[in-house]
């Protein structure tokens, strides 16, 4: 493999971990998100 294509790969790789991270924050924030939703939904129901 050439050094350019070493570094490509090397690129395409921390892309790859930054997108995975991306998508990791993402999945938590969704999490949050349906929680909110559901304590909001008990809190309109008992009013």
């Amino acid at each position: 493999m050439t050094v350019e294509n070493q570094e490509l790969k090397s690129k395409i790789n921390n892309q790859d971990d930054r997108i995975k991270a991306q998508d990791n924050k993402i999945n938590e924030q969704d999490e949050k998100i349906k929680n909110l939703e559901e304590k909001l939904n008990k809190l309109l129901k008992t009013k």
